[in-house]
This record gives C-alpha cells, sequence and structure tokens, in this order.
C-alpha cells in the first residue's frame, strides 16, 4: 500500500513537473512572438519614417529647384532689362553718335569735339541742290581754319530727290566742287530714322528746336560742345548777314580742353569715382589708426605683464631673503647655546 502510494505521489510530482516545463516553454514562446511583433512594429514605424524623410526631401529639393528656376528667369529678365537699357541709352551731344562716311567707313563724330558743326541733309535733284550747294561750299572755305566743319547727309525722303547710290552721290559731288565731308544715306525723317537725326529732332534734345525735317537742306547748328544751339530752314541762306554772326560768335568761344587719356570725366561717373576714392582713403585711415591704438595697447600690456613680472620677482626675492635671514638667526642662537 506504501509503495502504491509512493509511486503515485512520484507520477504526480513528474506530471507536476511536465506541465511547468511546458508551461514555461509556452510563456517564453509567447515573449518571443511579442518581442518579434514589436520589432516588427518598430520596424515599419522607421520605414514609414525614413519614407516620410525622404519624401519631404524630395520636395524640398523640388521647391528649391523651382525656386532656382524662378530666379534664373527673374536674372534673365533683369538681364534683358539691362540690355534694353543699355541698348536704348542715347548719347548727350551730337559727339556721342557713329556714322558712315559716303565710302561705308564708320566714323566717331567725337573727332569733332571742339568745333563749330553744320549738319544738313542734302540732295542732287532738288531745286535748292545748286543755290545750297554753292553757299555752303563758300562758308566752308572761309571759316574751316577757324574751326567750322559743315557735315552733309544725303537723305531720300522729300520728293524722292536723292535717288542716287553713295558713289553716284560722291561723284555729283565732287563734280559740283564739294570739299565739306560727305556721309552715308541715311533716313533723316519717319520710319527708320538714323539716331542723329532723332535726336537732333527730338524734344529732350533742344526743346525750342524740336520738330521734323521740313524739307532738303534743313541745317543744325552745333557749338564746340556738341550741344544743338541752332536751325536754320532749309531754303535759308547760310551766307545770309545774320547766319554769319551767329557762326562767328560760335567761333569766338573758346574750344574745350582736350580731356587726356584716362582721365576722370568731369561727369557723374567722374564725382563718383572721386567719391569712391575719398571712401576708400577714409577707411584706410581708419584701419590705420586702429593698427595704432591696438599696438599702443599692446605695448602698454606687455609693460604692464613686465611689471607684473618683475614685482613678483622682488616678492620672491625678499621671501628668500627673510627664510635665510631666519635661518640665520636659527644657526647663531645654536651657536649661542
Amino acid at each position: 500500500m506504501n509503495i502504491s502510494i509512493q509511486k503515485l505521489f512520484s507520477i504526480l510530482l513528474t506530471l507536476s513537473v511536465f506541465c511547468s516545463t511546458v508551461s514555461l516553454a509556452a510563456s517564453l514562446d509567447d515573449r518571443k512572438d511579442k518581442e518579434h511583433k514589436d520589432n516588427d512594429s518598430k520596424e515599419g514605424k522607421k520605414k514609414k519614417k525614413d519614407g516620410d524623410k525622404e519624401r519631404n526631401h524630395k520636395k524640398d529639393g523640388d521647391k528649391k529647384h523651382k525656386g532656382d528656376g524662378d530666379g534664373d528667369k527673374e536674372h534673365k529678365k533683369d538681364g534683358d532689362k539691362e540690355g534694353k537699357k543699355k541698348a536704348t541709352r542715347t548719347p548727350r551731344s551730337v559727339l556721342g553718335f557713329n556714322v558712315k562716311d559716303i565710302t561705308g567707313k564708320e566714323v566717331r563724330l567725337n573727332k569733332y569735339r571742339g568745333k563749330v558743326l553744320i549738319i544738313v541733309n542734302v540732295a542732287s535733284q532738288c531745286g535748292l541742290t545748286d543755290g545750297q550747294y554753292t553757299a555752303l561750299e563758300r562758308l566752308y572755305k572761309k571759316y574751316k581754319e577757324k574751326g567750322l566743319e559743315i557735315l552733309a547727309f544725303p537723305a531720300n525722303e522729300f520728293g524722292k530727290q536723292e535717288p542716287g547710290t553713295n558713289k553716284e552721290i560722291q561723284e555729283f559731288c565732287k563734280a559740283k566742287g564739294v570739299s565739306f565731308p560727305l556721309f552715308s544715306k541715311i533716313v533723316v525723317k519717319g520710319d527708320g530714322i538714323h539716331p542723329l537725326y532723332k535726336f537732333l529732332t527730338g524734344k529732350k534734345t533742344a526743346k525750342k528746336l524740336a520738330g521734323d525735317v521740313k524739307w532738303n537742306f534743313q541745317k543744325y547748328v552745333v557749338d564746340r560742345k556738341g550741344k544743338l544751339v541752332a536751325k536754320l530752314a532749309p531754303n535759308a541762306d547760310p551766307m545770309s548777314e545774320a547766319a554769319v554772326k551767329q557762326l562767328e560768335k560760335l567761333l569766338a568761344e573758346k574750344a574745350p580742353a582736350k580731356r587726356k587719356r584716362g582721365a576722370n570725366k568731369k561727369d557723374k561717373d567722374g564725382d563718383a569715382e572721386g567719391e569712391n576714392k575719398k571712401k576708400r582713403n577714409r577707411k584706410r585711415n581708419k584701419a590705420k589708426s586702429d593698427d595704432s591704438d591696438g599696438e599702443g595697447e599692446n605695448k602698454k600690456k606687455r609693460k604692464r605683464n613686465k611689471n607684473k613680472a618683475k614685482d613678483s620677482d622682488g616678492e620672491e626675492n625678499s621671501k628668500k631673503k627673510k627664510r635665510n635671514n631666519k635661518k640665520k638667526d636659527k644657526k647663531k642662537d645654536s651657536e649661542e647655546v
């Protein structure tokens, strides 16, 4: 009986251990599954976060790229504006224009700086041709040495009375004995008007003299500084008393001094350059002053440190002396004893 109870107890104990082991194993498996799920969840969240970052980065890149594109467009727009501004910038005087002579060679009107000019649109088949060419030639020969230049520009806007080519016009004027400068055929009125004549007839140049050219041989008078000062009608005699008197008055004026190459211009650009130079000098002087102040401060610091070092050395020496004196006193006392 006792044996049977012991066996039964042994079996129950074995079953109990087995159940505990199974339960522990199941618990460990559940824990592992939970940890695995948590890891998967964290991994998924991380991937989602990385995906969100990548999308945001892409959006930022697209925005930046778009911004750069807008900047390029804006820059291009500004460049176009600047280009148009430069292209439409009008010279401030007749002397700022470039033209072509009768042979097609480019001429800068700046070469006539300091001269009195008569600018005239000419024609070979006009009723005024003979009289005007003759009077202008006489005027030129009389006052050329005093600083007069007559600049003739063939034009076909009035009655189609200058139909020839530049070469034909040149031959015609040569036969007439014309010796003043001839330039290439241009438009002096309407569509395609030459910039020089646009300037001469514009309100901004001289309000009282503004208006379209009336006919062949209209004459514009320019002083030694390149300023438009008078206008003579097409049929006005350039050798008339009034015209000659006005011309002599202009020729009597002193020619402006020639600008030296590389010299500063006496205009806004020159003023700006002078102002910039002054600013640079002020900055340089200030920098020198700061440097000298800094140098002086450094010198003072070095002196203070030196004095401090001397003081510390003196203090150390005095301490040594005291110690030595004490030793001597002790030694003396011991000898006396």
